[in-house]
């Protein structure tokens, strides 16, 4: 089949490569590192039968980005007509060549372990997931049939992330630095393993860089809000591409401002959010009330309760609870606590749940982080400061971000109105990390 269409100039090695066996797509904001990936694998699909893997952490993800990139990949193609598609259960099929993409979360990885004849497998996202799951999900690739071909594609982040060190090992193993990567942008590297055979086992990796730049199908605002990113650690991850550190703290966009002035600029805005962190004895209930200014992309937190050894009708009688019922304002609050949602909804508070997943905390993190700014009264709410600006990764004995074995959480405390706020905005998407903004367009 001759297939034909335009890609960006940066990409047409990686879409034409047909040789490796690990692609590793870094890339900042809207560079199309993921839009390519799927192109690239739709291409391969209707080239030959292959049985593709499509893995992000949390299911759900799937149906916006991967599902999405690869529809609009077989629609520039113009092949629609040569693949059948469903989203209920999602999946891809190639009439052509019974090529097929299976889609799968990790928050169920028994699911994955009995899919057999993997031949390739793209990971989305990649810094959501851990090593072990990596390594797990390589292991499927056993293919005897074709090339076994694993693609990573991922935003940088923090140096603690595992991909960051996964990268690192690679280019230390060929005489690379980072710094080599992010000049030469595109670098092939063979790494070479003895089997107690005595045969060579050759693994041919494919790392590059991308940014914005490299996108020629952005649109001007997103481009602008990009180049004048002024935090130095967001700058390196959105606008360069780069991994960075956020320094000591987590949250680098926290601004204290006084409550009158919060209260005169939030005073016509509609878009209020309210996220519940339940508790009880030794964790406390959490409630944050927020707006939010979409325009400038400026979060303003004007109202916290926080308190623990409270039962659930105690909480009822609460001022900020009336309030909330009375102004029939919506919550949304931790889905792991049925009954009291259950018992708050039929005493009037509107709570929606939302369901927690093995990503919550880090990809919360990324969207509170996405924020210009975010405003306080440290004084009014003293609680959600403190937590926010006293935020830090828990790092293991590798420097690795792991769980905090005293909380379940990889954090260096147990912060309640960080899961408040989390709670609070999980149906609402930055305008920056809005994927289908700046996904590339057709015409």
């Amino acid at each position: 089949m001759r297939i034909k269409t335009e890609i960006n100039k940066h990409f047409k090695e990686f879409i034409k490569d047909n040789e490796k066996s690990v692609y590793f797509l870094l890339g900042g904001y809207g560079s199309g590192k993921s839009y390519n990936a799927a192109l690239k694998l739709i291409i391969m699909s209707a080239m030959e039968k292959r049985k593709i893997l499509v893995v992000r952490q949390v299911k759900e993800n799937l149906r916006g980005s991967c599902f999405a990139d690869l529809e609009s990949s077989i629609e520039t193609l113009e092949l629609n007509n040569y693949f059948y598609r469903t989203t209920s259960p999602l999946s891809i099929k190639c009439t052509i060549t019974g090529s097929e993409f299976i889609f799968r979360g990790l928050d169920d990885v028994r699911k994955i372990k009995s899919i057999k004849d993997i031949d390739t497998i793209w990971i989305e996202e990649s810094d959501e997931i851990d090593f072990k799951s990596f390594k797990e999900l390589k292991a499927r690739l056993r293919s005897v049939r074709n090339r076994n071909v694993i693609i990573l594609t991922t935003n940088p982040n923090e140096y603690g992330v595992w991909t960051y060190k996964y990268l690192m090992s690679i280019l230390d193993k060929a005489g690379k630095t980072e710094l080599d990567l992010y000049n030469e942008r595109i670098i092939n590297i063979v790494e070479e393993t003895k089997l107690k055979s005595g045969k060579v086992y050759s693994e041919n990796i494919y790392l590059h860089h991308s940014v914005y730049s490299d996108n020629k199908f952005l649109p001007d605002d997103f481009i602008a809000l990009l180049e004048n990113e002024t935090d130095d650690f967001q700058r390196a991850i959105k606008t360069l591409g780069r991994f960075g550190s956020s320094g000591q703290n987590i949250f680098r966009n926290i601004r204290h401002m006084d409550q009158q002035r919060i209260e005169k600029i939030i005073a016509d805005k509609w878009n209020r959010y309210t996220g519940f962190d339940f508790g009880f004895e030794h964790s406390y209930n959490a409630i944050v009330r927020m707006v939010i200014d979409e325009e400038l992309n400026d979060l303003y937190i004007y109202e916290e309760f926080y308190q623990n050894k409270l039962t659930d009708p105690e909480m009822l009688e609460t001022e900020i609870i009336q309030k909330m019922i009375e102004e029939s304002e919506v919550i949304y609050a931790d889905s792991a606590e049925p009954k009291a949602i259950a018992f708050y909804n039929v005493n009037g508070l509107l709570i929606n749940a939302v369901k927690k997943t093995a990503d919550v905390s880090k990809s919360g993190v990324k969207k509170i982080q996405s924020f210009r700014n975010i405003f306080i009264d440290k004084n009014v709410c003293p609680n959600t400061y403190r937590e926010l600006t006293e935020m830090k990764w828990y790092l293991d004995k590798n420097g690795l971000i792991s769980k905090n074995p005293k909380t379940q959480k990889p954090f260096n405390i147990d912060p309640h109105t960080f899961d408040a706020i989390k709670y609070g905005i999980s149906e609402y998407t930055p305008y920056i990390l809005n994927k289908d903004y700046y996904k590339r367009k057709e015409e």
